[in-house]
């Protein structure tokens, strides 16, 4: 249990193109089948994020997986592990 620090933000939160990368917390991209971007996104189904960008006017981030592909994906998809 954390005790004397801010609670760590959640990709639903607002600011989530400012989270750094953190230690203790993994972040996996997982596409809603039901997208509209999923044919997209599929082929990156799992993988762990290396960054998170900034956020569009349609409210999808942009991401940096850790192989250095770049894609944009809707908070929601954005699963901590």
């Amino acid at each position: 249990m954390r005790t004397g620090a801010a609670p760590r933000p959640l990709a639903s939160d607002e600011g989530v193109g400012e989270m750094g990368k953190s230690p203790e917390l993994k972040w996996v991209l997982r596409p809603d089948r039901n997208g509209v971007h999923h044919a997209e996104l599929a082929p990156h189904d799992g993988k762990e994020i290396y960054a998170f960008g900034d956020t569009d006017v349609n409210g999808r981030v942009e991401i940096t997986l850790v192989d250095g592909t770049r894609v944009r994906a809707r908070r929601g998809e954005l699963i901590p592990c």
